[in-house]
């Protein structure tokens, strides 16, 4: 799976991950780091279940935007490749 993560600078990180469950944060164990004090040390949960994605916003007090909504704390949504992802200081995630 490729994650692009674009920085509110443009500045652009490509991640090529080889697991069904990323975690995305600014902690030093995730699968994607993100070196912003905006982001949670945990921040977004990606799955890849049968080729489809699935993605969940596992923040305590933050929050995950996208298509212009925000995500759930308590489940999972689809993921289509078209659709916007948006975190805190306008950082942007493509997957």
């Amino acid at each position: 799976m490729k994650i692009t993560v674009i920085s509110e600078t443009g500045e652009v990180q490509q991640h090529y991950i080889d697991k069904n469950i990323v975690i995305l944060g600014r902690g030093q164990d995730c699968d994607v780091t993100v070196d912003s004090g905006h982001i949670s040390r945990e921040h977004l949960k990606i799955r890849v279940e049968d080729e489809c994605i699935f993605i969940q916003d596992i923040t305590l007090s933050n929050w995950v935007f996208y298509n212009e909504d925000k995500l759930g704390k308590t489940h999972e949504t689809a993921y289509y490749d078209f659709a916007l992802l948006k975190l805190p200081s306008n950082y942007e995630v493509k997957i």
